[in-house]
């Protein structure tokens, strides 16, 4: 019966161990979301969980000083159970070794393999009541994990690492979206998309989305009332920028409602030129400003369409915020848009394209990384930054394993390409021209 409180105490250091060990890889496992529901659903949970994203090398430390102190005192009183049963018998060296060996076995199964597994599969339910005992348990270990935590913290400096823990990163947020939306937890995959599209908003730059400048339509200051309601019926739009001599010197933006209002009232006006109707003010936005800016200045301001203007003051496009909009929830159609795919299979190996579609749309589709020189954004854009003008129709391009043929085109700018997928065994090295 001598050896009874012994075995207990070798018990209790197991549990204890397992306590540890469990607790430690729950707090690992735990995200940061889940944390802050426990935090308000818990709130004597909290503290620890605070001190857990605060500190969490002090907490680690606390776990690990724990851990060592059962399973050294487990080891210990192993040992005496060894030397009862074996010494007189085998001797001390073979007491000793089937102590280690069996409480090696005891540790790894019950100690370490079998509550971590547990915690990593349901960290909140191992939490709740670890999380209460480690409160108790942390005013005798956190002096000596404060000890341990600092002198492990100069170690680290002292090999050139970081001892701050980094926040989670935009990659890391898109990469749990996509997981997400593969394992089903979003109900449509839209709203994995427009997850995605509001991490990627920030880092969207106007020239990105932007209309350019020669995809865009002005009216000259002396175009007539009336010639500018042909024009507006034409091209669909409500509000149109009126420029002098040269779309670089923007005079004002035309309203259609100023417009239906003033002939509603007076037809005699349909002579007259727009500049009397043009709204004076203009709003002008950077083309590598983030859209995010953009759009709080055209809420604060109640502007929906920009000038989009480069670094010389010159008018490089026009943005809208529709075009704002859309990047976040995707493509807004109202009547006046036309029902035109940007992508047209035409068979197996080739694709219609529309020459406007943005560089980053075109790499996704096609798997292809476009060379990047900040001169152009979208698929015509490089066409013509690597002919060095506007080609005609019937111009090739080759691309590593990509033809482009440009099949339809002005002279302002690329309207269609066909992209036909080349043999990879043949691909080019370098942009080749036909």
């Amino acid at each position: 019966m001598d050896a009874f409180p012994t075995v207990v105490g070798v018990i209790i250091c197991i549990i204890m161990s397992a306590y540890f060990s469990g607790t430690e890889t729950a707090l690992t496992a735990l995200s940061e979301v889940k944390s802050e529901i426990m935090k308000d659903k818990y709130p004597f949970v909290a503290p620890v969980l605070k001190r857990w994203k605060e500190n969490p090398s002090l907490i680690l430390s606390s776990l690990l000083v724990g851990n060592n102190i059962v399973n050294i005192l487990g080891a210990l009183l192993a040992g005496k159970i060894a030397s009862r049963l074996l010494l007189n018998s085998y001797g001390q060296t073979v007491a000793d070794a089937t102590a280690v060996a069996v409480m090696t076995l005891f540790v790894l199964i019950f100690g370490e393999v079998t509550p971590k597994t547990f915690a990593k599969l349901m960290p909140e339910r191992w939490l709740f009541p670890a999380l209460l005992l480690f409160r108790i348990f942390s005013w005798i270990l956190l002096p000596f994990a404060f000890v341990l935590s600092k002198f492990a913290g100069w170690v680290v400096k002292f090999m050139g690492g970081e001892t701050e823990y980094s926040e989670m990163t935009q990659n890391e947020i898109e990469y749990m979206i996509q997981k997400g939306s593969d394992e089903g937890v979003f109900e449509q995959e839209e709203q994995g998309e427009l997850l995605t599209s509001v991490i990627e908003f920030k880092d969207t730059l106007v020239k990105e989305i932007m209309t350019p400048r020669t995809d865009s339509n002005f009216l000259e200051v002396d175009t007539t009332i009336a010639e500018a309601m042909e024009k507006i019926e034409e091209w669909g739009h409500s509000r149109i920028p009126v420029y002098e001599d040269s779309v670089d010197n923007i005079k004002g933006i035309l309203y259609v409602k100023d417009l239906a209002m003033l002939i509603t009232k007076d037809k005699s006006v349909l002579n007259d030129n727009i500049l009397s109707v043009a709204r004076p003010g203009v709003f002008y936005v950077p083309e590598t400003q983030k859209i995010n800016e953009t759009l709080k200045k055209m809420r604060a301001e109640g502007n929906h369409l920009g000038i989009v203007v480069d670094e010389f003051g010159g008018t490089s496009g026009i943005i809208t915020l529709e075009d704002v909009l859309e990047e976040l929830v995707g493509e807004i159609r109202d009547e006046n848009d036309k029902d035109e795919k940007q992508f047209e299979k035409i068979d197996e190996n080739v694709i219609l394209v529309d020459a406007h579609i943005s560089i980053s749309d075109l790499e996704e589709e096609l798997d292809i990384k476009l060379p990047d020189d900040g001169e152009y954004n979208s698929l015509g854009g490089f066409i013509v930054s690597e002919n060095g003008e506007v080609p005609q129709t019937g111009f090739v391009l080759n691309y590593e394993n990509y033809e482009f043929k440009v099949v339809e085109s002005n002279e302002k700018n690329i309207l269609k390409v066909e992209i036909r997928i080349l043999d990879a065994g043949n691909e080019p090295a370098e942009p080749e021209k036909s």
